[in-house]
């Protein structure tokens, strides 16, 4: 804009001092006056940082115009580099340009220099945006792009320049913005098209008032761009257009692949298509002079990003013993742009996001359907990051995500509410398992699997220390609720058993194996529990259920510091076993032991041992016709994978029958067992209490955990094998 005032002046100038009547004699005397005046006026402008040289002006009186060949701007970098905010070090070079439509009758009477469109063929920008200095700069010092230093020396018979259409059609930019922490973001381009509209100088403007690049309006445009630039393995887009003046940008079909390597590390993906971005109030000033990215609104829709691959490309030989991370902080990768960014608002919609695994196959897709963004603002100002809000007052309202992977699990959201300033968020209608129906599980899976699925009316966070995660990518909540909570596990015996080949890890090992770094204080659950279970020949699944379950976790941590023998993981439940028994457990676990160690206890307290008909007939065909259990306690430790303790049955009035008998399943040993007593081959201890014939038993808990059975199973097994002794006196 410096140099396209200022040809204008020098041109205007020209045509009016000559009133277009130029002999060449009159040209070879006006024309070096002319480029003089303006290679002045550059250096004045700039502080000598800028030096202006031109070829001969040649004027076209019939087809009012003017032409000149070649224009170029370089830099001082010597007096550049003297200067308290230096400007970009550029260079600029116009190829066949040209004034035409000059008015000549407004010029005459002293109304302005008036250009109907003024342009050049080619222009060519490389230039280099130096590092942010500790003193700010202002209109005065610096935006050399977008604004002059002072007001031009205008000739006093052109008071103002007036242009309908500036066009550059065939623009080169190759332009590198260093940041404040010395890191450098490249942008090149070699099919640029410019177009100022409206553009309107006049030095006696208020300075505030003047437009930026003195236009109505400015636009870039780029079509059908394909290639690669500085650290991108593809780069291609279908439509680009950006408004200056009115802040604006508009891309559709972009596609970007960074190449392998730190910088695609920082940026956390390796692949992103988008199918249209808008941006609105964005704050090109600062973005062209300091870097630094202000946007009032980015729309985003139809986005696919594929993130870096997770896990290793060698297996591991051992279990890691300890926590571990997995990734980079958000804060590093967002401090990796290395300028202040401010986003008052991001709308996105129809996001894709593919998670693949290094290793294998596997990977992970991730969609939602909206989500709004709003209050973003950071830098890599260090005193910002030590502050309550680094990366703004952030709020974001999710809808619609959905996560599902190869092997057919998913998890389903309807919407998602965070608010950092709050330390609060707020998830509804959540649902995590497997896709589809029973069905649909079955026919997918070749060997016996459970089934297990997980819903939530809503879950809320509060207390959440948002900034221990952006800062070292560790999880610090206060307290999360589930409420509407509903688990199923669901364990259809048709299938083949993988037997020895199947294995399952400790709670240990399974939340070690994580990497994450977590500290819940208290998790607390309302809702119910079923555990169904269908044997190879019945048409429907026996159910036992945990209704009204209230259950609370406490420390649930990796915190080494947190997690120990004596302070460890705590489980304390209440429901109502099939809707009768008041059932209570206590479990505690230390998460980060080396072996499988816990300990739990619990109680059920009385209920008719009818109660349990709807499970035991539809899973076992086994069942009890008459009976009442007046309490079962239990307590037991767990060291090195081994489990001993006591249970402590009471019951009186037991009666059993038998219908038919299945050998397979979680309930199998009583299956057996009941089947044998009805068939005479043992004898049914049908009374173990006080105040009977003889004194009550007691049994004894001690189970060996192996990898073929899950935490539940194991507890199971445990509590079973004690029990069964006393059920076959």
């Amino acid at each position: 804009m410096l140099l396209l005032a200022i040809a204008l002046a020098g041109v205007g100038w020209l045509v009016y001092a000559n009133r277009w009547r130029l002999g060449r004699h009159a040209v070879e005397i006006a024309d070096p006056v002319v480029r003089k005046w303006a290679a002045r006026e550059v250096a004045r402008l700039s502080d000598g940082a800028y030096r202006l040289t031109a070829s001969t002006i040649v004027v076209n009186e019939a087809a009012r115009s003017v032409r000149i060949d070649t224009v170029i701007i370089t830099t001082d970098l010597a007096v550049n580099g003297r200067r308290a905010v230096p400007l970009p070090a550029m260079t600029l070079r116009f190829r066949n340009c040209a004034l035409r439509g000059i008015d000549i009758t407004r010029l005459t009477a002293g109304s302005g220099l008036h250009v109907a469109a003024a342009g050049c063929d080619s222009v060519a920008i490389a230039a280099e945006v130096p590092r942010p200095t500790a003193v700010k700069p202002t209109d005065s010092d610096g935006g050399a792009f977008l604004s002059l230093r002072g007001d031009l020396d205008l000739p006093r018979e052109i008071p103002f320049i007036r242009v309908d259409t500036v066009s550059f059609p065939q623009v080169a930019l190759d332009v590198g913005i260093t940041g404040r922490a010395g890191r450098r973001m490249a942008i090149g381009f070699d099919r640029l098209a410019v177009r100022l509209d409206s553009m309107h100088y006049d030095p006696r403007q208020k300075r505030q008032a003047r437009r930026t690049l003195f236009s109505r309006d400015a636009t870039v445009s780029l079509e059908g761009f394909e290639g690669s630039r500085e650290a991108a393995n593809r780069l291609a887009l279908r439509h680009l257009s950006a408004g200056l003046a009115n802040g604006t940008l508009r891309l559709d079909g972009f596609e970007y692949e960074p190449l392998p390597g730190p910088f695609a590390d920082s940026l956390g993906f390796t692949a992103l298509s988008v199918g249209s971005l808008a941006l609105d109030e964005v704050d090109w000033r600062g973005f062209l002079t300091t870097g630094d990215i202000a946007v009032g609104r980015m729309t985003l829709d139809s986005v696919v990003v594929s993130v870096s691959p997770t896990g290793s490309a060698t297996p591991r030989a051992e279990p890691v013993p300890m926590v571990r991370p997995l990734r980079p902080p958000l804060a590093v990768t967002l401090r990796t742009i290395g300028r202040a960014v401010r986003l008052d608002t991001l709308a996105l919609s129809n996001v894709t996001l593919v998670q693949p695994e290094l290793s294998s196959s596997f990977r992970t897709t991730t969609t939602l359907d909206t989500m709004l963004v709003a209050n973003v603002a950071f830098s890599d100002d260090p005193a910002l990051w030590n502050g309550p809000h680094p990366i703004g007052r952030v709020t974001v309202d999710a809808k619609g995500v959905l996560r599902r992977n190869t092997s057919g699990e998913r998890l389903a959201l309807r919407s998602l509410v965070v608010d950092l300033p709050a330390h609060s968020a707020r998830a509804a209608d959540l649902k995590i398992g497997p896709e589809g129906t029973d069905a649909d599980f079955l026919r997918r899976t070749r060997w016996r699997k459970d089934r297990v699925t997980l819903a939530a009316d809503s879950v809320t966070i509060t207390g959440a220390d948002w900034n221990s995660y952006l800062l070292r990518d560790a999880y610090r909540i206060r307290r999360a609720a589930v409420t509407g909570f509903a688990f199923d596990i669901f364990s259809d015996k048709g299938k083949p058993s993988r037997g020895r080949r199947e294995s399952h890890v400790t709670p240990q090992q399974s939340v070690q194996a994580t990497g994450l770094d977590v500290t819940i204080d208290t998790i607390t659950l309302a809702g119910r529990m079923t555990y169904r279970e269908r044997k190879a020949e019945a048409s429907r699944p026996g159910a036992i259920v945990w209704d009204g379950l209230r259950a609370t976790m406490l420390n649930f941590s990796t915190d080494p510091a947190r997690q120990t023998d004596s302070t460890p993981t705590r489980l304390v439940a209440d429901s109502r076993l099939m809707g009768r028994g008041a059932f209570h457990v206590d479990i505690r676990m230390p998460l980060l032991a080396p072996d499988f160690r816990m300990t739990f206890s619990g109680r059920l307290g009385a209920m008719p041992a009818t109660a349990f008909a709807p499970f035991l007939s539809g899973a076992t065909k086994v069942s009890f016709s008459a009976g009442q259990i007046e309490s079962i306690a239990f307590n037991a430790r767990v060291q090195g994978g081994v489990a001993r303790g006591t249970i402590v049955p009471r019951w009186h009035g037991l009666i059993v029958e038998v219908p038919g008998v299945a050998r397979k399943g979680l309930l199998s040993g009583v299956r057996r067992t009941l089947a044998k007593i009805a068939a005479n081959e043992f004898m049914l201890n049908g009374d173990n209490t006080t105040g009977g014939s003889k004194p009550p038993e007691n049994g004894v808990i001690y189970q060996r955990w192996t990898p073929q059975r899950t935490l539940p199973q194991f507890l199971w097994f445990s509590l079973r094998d004690g029990l069964l002794p006393i059920l076959e006196k």
